[in-house]
């Protein structure tokens, strides 16, 4: 069977086993960004009150990321060097202040569905004027809006980037890690490792960067990058979802949606973070990625594996690669968001 023929049948598959719902949304998403659609109004139809419903407030919801992959991918493609994030949460905001002159517009095109209930701007919707207020309204719309967007964002790259028509499954864009910061990281774990751990004596350097750059993948994914909304109280309190909901801007988090996961040592008092080793008989997943990369080679025993990860978090959880901070007293290990994005 050719390559060809089994991404045919993959995608056949896909599709017959997706809800109407997923493929209309995606459907709806795809009219919603095109550039040949200058009337972007649409109408549907169900033969359920209870369908209708649900499935309008899906489809707005689908279709406001969607619209958001979009603006960001022109974004990125309009520069010529990859862009860190830091730079991208920025520099979003501006430009597409510029494309978009009008506020009004500018917010109605980035205020997600779960937002449009504030006041200022469901006056602005149900009444008579033409224009938000330039000395209330407008500026703290703006400043909402801005700030949702640095989360939206940041999850795109985030936990939410192996999670549905994502810019990694779509292969549109990549994540990759600052290489000067991680060299350095390697070279100083790698001649850790060969000192310290008999075991370890003879490892290559290409092992040891496979084991930093899986792990900080894994952090991105699990949502450990510090930024406004994880920093402070949220990491400190070992993951309360709730202080997440009293941000104004925020979405809703419920046990349904994924929250921002840091990985934390054995002794945090929290059920909501990562443990780097399980006290219980399972294996952590850095265990069990540990094991991955160095096991073929030679066998590991659990002390083995503990004093590796703990090299590992220790000495590139200090720079620019990734960053320790306390959580009640304890440890716990994220990155701060300064990704390549290309």
């Amino acid at each position: 069977m050719t390559a060809l023929s089994v991404a045919t049948r993959t995608a056949y598959q896909s599709i017959l086993g997706a809800q109407a719902a997923s493929l209309t949304s995606a459907s709806i998403g795809i009219l919603y960004t095109t550039p040949f659609n200058q009337d972007k109004k649409l109408l549907t139809f169900s033969d359920s009150v209870q369908d209708a419903a649900h499935r309008a407030g899906f489809y707005n919801a689908r279709t406001y990321r969607s619209i958001l992959r979009t603006a960001i991918f022109q974004l990125v493609r309009e520069y010529q060097h990859p862009l860190t994030l830091p730079e991208l949460c920025d520099r979003f905001a501006d430009y597409w202040r510029e494309k978009i002159p009008t506020p009004e517009n500018y917010i109605a095109t980035f205020l997600p569905t779960d937002l449009q209930w504030l006041r200022e701007w469901d006056d602005f919707l149900n009444g008579d004027q033409s224009k938000l207020d330039p000395h209330t309204a407008l500026p703290e719309l703006l400043e909402l809006v801005k700030k949702r967007l640095v989360w939206e964002i940041v999850t795109q790259f985030g936990h939410r980037g192996a999670i549905g028509p994502s810019w990694e499954r779509s292969g549109v864009a990549s994540v990759s890690f600052n290489p000067q910061f991680l060299t350095a990281a390697t070279k100083t774990l790698h001649q850790k490792l060969s000192n310290e751990i008999e075991a370890r004596r003879k490892v290559s350097e290409d092992r040891v960067r496979e084991l930093i750059v899986g792990l900080l993948h894994h952090l991105r994914h699990r949502g450990a990058i510090v930024q406004p909304v994880t920093q402070g109280n949220y990491i400190s309190s070992g993951g309360e979802t709730y202080l997440l909901s009293k941000l104004v801007y925020m979405p809703g988090v419920c046990p349904s949606v994924p929250a921002p996961k840091f990985l934390v040592n054995g002794a945090a008092k929290t059920k909501q973070f990562e443990r780097v080793i399980s006290g219980k008989n399972t294996s952590s997943w850095c265990e069990d990625w540990a094991m991955r990369v160095f096991a073929p080679h030679t066998l590991l025993l659990k002390e083995q594996l503990i004093d590796i990860l703990h090299f590992t978090v220790r000495d590139f959880g200090g720079g620019e690669v990734a960053r320790v901070s306390f959580l009640r007293s304890r440890s716990r290990l994220g990155y701060p968001h300064g990704c390549d994005y290309n």
